[in-house]
C-alpha cells in the first residue's frame, strides 16, 4: 500500500496565532485556486536558511483521514504558505528551485544579523 504522509502546523504560533494546529494529512493533494501569489520569507529548518519563495495566496487542498473519509479543505495567507512548503517537501521540491531572487537567500545571521535567533545559529 503506497501513500504519502504530511504533518504541519503549530501547537502555538505568537506570529500567527489563529493558524491551524498540528494537522496530519494522508495523500494530500494540492490545487492552486488563484494566480495571484505573495513574495514571503520561508525557513529552512534543518539548515537555518531563509529566501523569498513566491506562492499563490488561495489554495484547496485534500487528504484522507484514517477511516478512509476524504476531507477538503481551503487555505489562504499564511496557511496555504505552510501547506504549500510542507508539500514542497513531501513532493521532492527542492527550494531553490522557488527562488527567484538569490540576493534574497542565505543563512540567517547574515540576512537578519540582529535578529535572536540569528545569534543562536551562530553560535551553534
Amino acid at each position: 500500500m503506497d501513500f504519502r504522509l504530511l504533518i504541519f502546523g503549530f501547537d502555538e504560533n505568537l506570529h500567527h496565532p489563529d493558524e491551524k494546529p498540528v494537522t496530519t494529512l494522508i495523500n494530500p493533494w494540492l490545487e492552486v485556486l488563484t494566480d495571484e501569489t505573495e513574495d514571503g520569507w520561508e525557513g529552512v529548518s534543518q539548515s537555518a536558511v531563509f529566501a523569498v519563495w513566491c506562492r499563490a495566496i488561495h489554495i484547496r487542498y485534500r487528504d484522507t483521514l484514517e477511516d478512509g473519509t476524504e476531507r477538503i479543505r481551503e487555505a489562504r495567507g499564511f496557511h496555504a504558505r505552510v501547506f504549500q512548503h510542507e508539500f514542497d517537501n513531501l513532493s521532492d521540491v527542492l527550494h531553490r528551485q522557488r527562488i527567484q531572487d538569490m540576493t534574497q537567500f542565505g543563512f540567517i545571521e547574515a540576512l537578519f544579523p540582529d535578529w535572536p535567533l540569528a545569534a543562536l545559529e551562530a553560535d551553534a
